[in-house]
């Protein structure tokens, strides 16, 4: 069994944003709040043991350091977005591990649709050998929860990705919707979102996980 209150949530915000555009995506604006921000209300009710964010240095972008600083995250600043997802995950994770928690909770600052009860969901399924990840059908995605065993193992592997030590571990599935794994990659997937949410006031039902049939950790 994990504990909520030894867990550290790691909450990833240092990509590049390529495929949206010039601006930081995190920032635009869903349902008049930053994107980022939804994904952090997700993990705001959870007794955390803490919250740490792998962002941009505050430097290079302050809105977002502010907003991060605001919900009591602890920013680990990532200057070498370019050197990949793996980069930005074995600074949040090792940043776990110092913290002393049981287990580090993956999210992704593009996921806004994350319901809390999810979020419990898979640290309630975790156990010291057990990781847990989402899942709807055969697709596979963060959020995940991996206990500090299975973080040490991926940290001491340098030249492993998440996804491929992942093969080698036990690793649990937490069903959920598909519309609480939506990712924003896009402006036109973030103004579909945008306008679906306004009507329904969730995800948006034309998400689709074709082109998604792997983890994908930010």
């Amino acid at each position: 069994m994990i504990a909520i209150e030894r867990t550290a949530a790691v909450l990833l915000c240092a990509g590049r944003s390529r495929r949206f555009g010039p601006d930081n995506k995190l920032l635009a604006s869903l349902q008049g709040r930053p994107l980022v921000a939804h994904a952090i209300a997700s993990a705001a009710p959870l007794p955390l043991l803490a919250r740490i964010a792998v962002a941009p240095p505050p430097a290079t972008e302050p809105a977002l350091a502010a907003l991060l600083a605001e919900a009591g995250f602890v920013h680990i600043p990532n200057p070498d977005p370019e050197l990949g997802k793996d980069h930005s995950l074995r600074l949040g994770l090792g940043a776990a591990i110092e913290a002393g928690t049981e287990a580090a909770l993956l999210l992704l600052g593009d996921m806004p649709a994350v319901r809390p009860l999810h979020l419990q969901a898979l640290v309630a399924a975790a156990d010291p050998a057990t990781a847990t990840m989402s899942a709807t059908g055969e697709f596979r995605s963060p959020p995940a929860l991996f206990p500090a065993a299975i973080v040490r193992a991926f940290l001491a592997a340098s030249e492993t990705r998440l996804r491929d030590h992942l093969r080698g571990e036990a690793v649990r599935l937490v069903a959920t919707e598909v519309e609480q794994l939506v990712d924003c990659d896009t402006r036109s997937e973030l103004a579909a979102l945008d306008e679906t949410r306004g009507e329904t006031g969730h995800g948006s039902a034309r998400f689709s996980t074709a082109s998604r049939e792997v983890p994908d950790f930010k």
